[in-house]
């Protein structure tokens, strides 16, 4: 058996969690990982008969289009079959057997992990289900000054305002940011390694302390470890400050915040841990 043939079974691999966390924690709990897919779902509340699997293949293909033509075919192949699996696989599992809607907490999470099992399969055969940050390349041809991080986080968060304002539900895109947010916790730590670091080449960073510290501040774990802390608070205890007059800062410092203490530190610890048996990150930024 060929590379070229075991990296599409890769690829192939790859695509059954994402579409099952897409079809089974997104798409019934109305969440959204922005992008060209969230543009499909919008598009698929006003015309349900349009698949959102056919929506998000039919928007990615002119970019591919583009893409070969500036950058080459080559790396852009395996994206391409990417997308066009899910697609399809979106689209038949939705016909075969539409999920009920769970705790939209639970969606995210599940979605989340398995969303990002997927992403990270793929990008370990340099393959991605394309949308915003092939399109981001091709716009960095025409503005140069602007970078493909910024224009991807500029079409995302406008996906998602826009998602948000259709559905009527600001929480919708709340939990969709959380399960963006630990879909990064399942991509591997190499792929992400390189644009960190060119983060912090530009912040003026490298050799400091600051650019060891700062990667470690922000954790998928704390806020999924957090969000449950919080929502496990009796609703009972924060109406009783409020009834003696105690203000939203008071009851967050004085009800709900020691009560969040046992998990603050488990964080604590484990976040210690993580950096202290780090060794890549540190090597790499300091010399």
């Amino acid at each position: 058996m060929n590379k070229t043939l075991k990296s599409y079974l890769r690829i192939t691999a790859s695509c059954i969690p994402y579409t099952i966390a897409f079809n089974c924690f997104y798409m019934p709990n109305n969440l959204t990982c922005g992008g060209i897919t969230g543009i499909a779902q919008i598009i698929h509340a006003y015309a349900p008969f349009l698949g959102v699997g056919l929506l998000t293949f039919a928007m990615n293909l002119p970019l591919f289009i583009i893409g070969v033509k500036k950058f080459g075919g080559r790396i852009l192949f395996g994206s391409l079959y990417a997308v066009g699996l899910t697609s399809l696989m979106i689209d038949v599992l939705e016909a075969v057997h539409p999920f009920p809607p769970i705790d939209p907490m639970l969606a995210s999470v599940y979605g989340g992990v398995l969303i990002g099992l997927g992403l990270g399969l793929m990008l370990l055969d340099d393959a991605t289900t394309g949308g915003t940050e092939l399109g981001a390349k091709i716009l960095k041809l025409r503005i140069p000054q602007l970078s493909i991080g910024k224009i991807c986080l500029v079409i995302d968060l406008t996906v998602v305002i826009l998602y948000s304002l259709v559905f009527g539900n600001i929480l919708n895109a709340l939990y969709g940011a959380i399960a963006l947010y630990l879909a990064t916790m399942m991509i591997p730590t190499q792929v992400t390694m390189i644009p960190l670091f060119v983060i912090m080449n530009r912040m003026g960073l490298t050799d400091t302390y600051a650019s060891v510290i700062l990667p470690s501040i922000f954790r998928p774990f704390a806020v999924f470890l957090l969000v449950q802390q919080m929502r496990a608070i009796p609703n009972d205890f924060l109406d009783a400050a409020r009834i003696d007059g105690a203000g939203v800062f008071r009851v967050y410092g004085q009800v709900a915040l020691p009560l969040c203490i046992p998990s603050l530190a488990t964080l604590s610890i484990t976040t210690f841990m993580e950096s202290w048996n780090d060794y890549l990150w540190p090597l790499l930024m300091l010399s």
